[in-house]
């Protein structure tokens, strides 16, 4: 199985139109990516929700039914199969404490998967709505769900009652595109996750899509044209933000190692690692730019779901290979000196170097001196006094310190220690 499972006050993170458009800045080579759609057995490539069980099975809701994927093939399951579908339009995903698998649908209810049958509820049984747009498991146990008018409702012990929207906290209370959850605890929107109750402060905002607390107490917003940070320690704050991108953001996911994405409707994916640069870069190789869900499972890969691109999974590239500068080049030897510069040397094409302080992708630059052609450099050394040694065949030792190259040795070098 393929499963190794914000400024000070309020800022805007970001996203100019002119920020994330240009070919250089995508990050076309740092992840792994493969896609699988209709025809390798995905029901529909539409893809609205995504999640993994604890069983470490990945379940996959389409507009054409539900799909489980074990890394190999999906098994598929809705209205032509099972008597607990009256839908195939699936649109959240939820495992509660007791490992049972909840499926909301839009038009169908909400279905539970319990050992191993599918049973339905709806209207009939004490919905609100047989649109079921969110799921969560309740404080008080159960689980919750909501419907497209953020009505909700709890499901305990076999009996769906409903909870009216006077029940929730003022700062809560359904306003414009906001939603609530099923408890009146927790802050849900129509992305996918865990959400927190939100402050004051970024109720005051206006309308926005999402909201979401990360590892470090930063709540991020995501609203119509912007995303927003508050830092933890500044959640008083009543600056509005100003929207920066003419778009409107679908999803977000914070990733275990610390990785941020975001889901456009027209600008695809956007990843951010804090600390490599200021903003979000588009990710090459996603086949559609409307995103619909963001997952990442238990081995830190991320599912992505889109409108016609089917199910995206991306994995860090175990190895990056630089190329830029180097083309052609038959490479003999590398080493890092003191100051974190990169260099390389090459057969009969002389010495390059590259600086690892600046930002992964690198372009490696030629360094002209009489240890180049028609010397070939065999053997390369750095020093901590932050000299660099070149042993070359038919020119002899050199080094490089302070800017000025010495010769010492015109005998043929192979080796540098």
């Amino acid at each position: 199985m393929i499963f190794r499972a914000f400024i000070s006050g309020l800022f805007l993170m970001l996203l100019s139109t002119t920020g994330f458009s240009a070919p250089d800045k995508a990050e076309a080579n740092a992840f792994l990516i493969d896609t699988w759609q209709t025809p390798q057995g995905l029901p529909e490539n539409l893809v609205d929700c995504i999640l993994q069980t604890r069983d470490g099975y990945l379940w996959v809701g389409t507009y054409g039914g539900l799909a489980r994927f074990d890394g190999i093939r999906f098994v598929t399951f809705g209205v032509h199969n099972s008597k607990g579908f009256r839908h195939n339009r699936i649109i959240s995903l939820f495992e509660d404490r007791a490992g049972d698998l909840w499926i909301g649908s839009d038009g169908g209810g909400v279905t539970r998967y319990h050992g191993g049958q599918f049973i339905n509820y709806g209207v009939k049984d004490g919905l609100t709505s047989d649109t079921v747009r969110l799921l969560g498991q309740g404080t008080g146990g159960g689980v919750c769900m909501t419907d497209n008018g953020g009505r909700y409702n709890r499901w305990l012990d076999g009996k769906i009652t409903t909870h009216p929207m006077d029940d929730l906290p003022k700062n809560l209370k359904k306003t414009q595109n906001w939603r609530t959850n099923a408890t009146g605890q927790v802050w849900i929107t129509f992305g996918s996750g865990t959400n927190c109750l939100v402050p004051e402060s970024i109720v005051k905002l206006g309308p926005f899509s999402e909201a979401r607390k990360d590892r470090s107490g930063n709540f991020w917003v995501l609203g119509s044209g912007f995303v927003a940070r508050l830092r933890a320690g500044n959640q008083d704050n009543n600056t509005k933000p100003e929207p920066l991108l003419k778009d409107d953001f679908t999803c977000f996911c914070e990733g275990s190692s610390g990785d941020f994405w975001v889901g456009t409707a027209r600008h695809g994916l956007l990843h951010w690692k804090e600390g490599q640069g200021e903003d979000f870069e588009p990710v090459a190789g996603i086949p559609d730019v409307e995103i619909r869900t963001i997952y990442e499972d238990r081995e830190g890969d991320i599912w992505v779901g889109s409108t016609r691109g089917g199910l995206t999974r991306l994995r860090p590239r175990p190895l990056e290979v630089l190329t830029e500068g180097l083309q052609g080049k038959d490479i003999l030897t590398v080493t890092e000196d003191t100051a974190r510069r990169l260099w390389v040397s090459t057969y009969e094409a002389g010495l390059f170097y590259t600086d690892l302080n600046g930002t992964p992708n690198h372009r490696f630059y030629p360094l002209p001196g009489p240890y180049n052609q028609p010397f070939t450099i065999w053997s390369l050394c750095s020093t901590r006094d932050g000299a660099l040694w070149i042993g070359t065949w038919g020119g002899g030792l050199f080094q490089i310190k302070d800017g000025q190259t010495n010769r010492f040795i015109h005998n043929d070098i192979n080796s540098c220690v």
